[in-house]
């Protein structure tokens, strides 16, 4: 699963149904409000993804990467927009990856590390 912390609550998505089994990856997401202590599923992400890495910025909680059904990896990305209430597609990275990390600096997100196109 891939996580971010926005507007004082916890916005997570993907990973995989039964992981030790070669789980199938998940386009499931949701956020958790500890204030209320309590969960809200959010809309599915366009696709599902396992090891992804996720940011938040402003309203946006962004997501990137990850590997699909077959363990390819993702050069797309999307981001759930929390003031319209639905996933938006991001420009592609330059080559898939996964099990990688991001950081926002300024307007710009950066990938780093991870697997890309089978290689750590």
């Amino acid at each position: 699963s891939a996580a971010a912390a926005m507007g004082g609550q916890l916005y997570i998505c993907g990973g995989a149904c039964n992981p030790k089994a070669s789980g199938h990856p998940l386009p499931s997401a949701a956020r958790f409000d500890p204030l209320e202590a309590r969960w809200e599923a959010l809309p599915p992400m366009s696709e599902a993804r396992v090891g992804a890495a996720a940011a938040a910025s402003g309203h946006l909680f962004l997501v990137c990467g990850g590997a699909d059904r077959r363990g390819a990896e993702l050069k797309s990305g999307e981001c759930f927009d929390s003031a319209l209430g639905r996933w938006l597609d991001l420009p592609p990275m330059s080559s898939g990856r996964a099990a990688h990390g991001v950081v926002t600096v300024g307007s710009g997100l950066f990938a780093v590390g991870g697997r890309a196109m089978g290689h750590a």
